[in-house]
């Protein structure tokens, strides 16, 4: 059964969709001052006779920030709908289906072949997500990982991994740089196998995600789990020695 949202994801939820309906409004707009210029060209700019002086009036300046307002808020969007792309190719469309295009439920779940509450529950995810990633809401990749908190202790590791991934702040590019180290993998094969859902899961493929989760702070599994998969997926004495001598420095 899905999960419902609760009371603050539900506040979250709105927060994010108003954002989402302004990105994409103003999308659609050609926000141009060149016309608002010429409106009122007499009295944007006001010459001195005496000295060669331009100066902006107050309403100038003020289409002028709007307008930066607005480009940045689209810029700043624009890099979080990228990031729900690199985790899930599928949610993202989704979320324009829903919010670009304003498609109906129905009409997304018969284009996508999902029920709808198949749908409104992966909706709700990409939702949350694009939550965690804009640092403007007061919602964090751990209140997203207790969303998941009826799925196993694997499949929250996992989308933990996944979100730091695509994140690439703080200490991850650290983890990426001693991954890469550890198992002689460069940072784009990494991620290729980390963010491709359709790949099956292999020890090699576990291995990476546990060993990342290992070592990166953000992410709350001990040794004691550590050894555990780490015997499950064979890593070797070798590649385990690596990995203590980075999680102790």
């Amino acid at each position: 059964m899905y999960k419902k949202l609760n009371d603050q994801e539900v506040k979250i939820k709105k927060i994010v969709v108003n954002s989402l309906r302004k990105y994409y409004k103003l999308q659609d707009e050609k926000d141009d001052l060149t016309v608002e210029m010429t409106a009122v060209s007499t009295s944007l700019l006001k010459i001195s006779q005496d000295i060669h002086y331009l100066k902006p009036d107050k309403y100038f300046i003020s289409a002028v920030l709007e307008k930066e307002e607005k480009e940045t808020f689209v810029s700043n969007y624009s890099s979080y709908i990228n990031m729900l792309d690199k985790y899930n190719h599928e949610l993202k469309e989704l979320i324009e289906f829903k919010y670009k295009l304003n498609y109906s439920r129905e009409k997304i779940s018969l284009q996508t072949y999902k029920s709808l509450t198949r749908l409104s529950y992966y909706l709700n995810i990409a939702v949350l997500l694009l939550a965690v990633l804009d640092h403007n809401i007061d919602y964090t990749i751990d209140n997203y990982i207790e969303y998941f908190n009826q799925y196993t202790l694997n499949y929250q590791i996992k989308e933990h991994v996944k979100v730091l991934c695509v994140q690439e702040e703080g200490d991850t590019q650290e983890v990426f740089d001693q991954i890469s180290k550890i198992f002689n993998i460069r940072k784009e094969e990494f991620l290729s196998i980390i963010l491709n859902d359709n790949l099956k899961s292999s020890r090699y493929i576990l291995k990476l995600f546990y060993t990342f989760a290992f070592l990166h702070p953000n992410i709350d599994f001990n040794l004691q789990n550590f050894k555990i998969k780490a015997k499950n997926t064979k890593i070797t004495n070798t590649e385990m020695k690596t990995i203590l001598n980075f999680k102790n420095k």
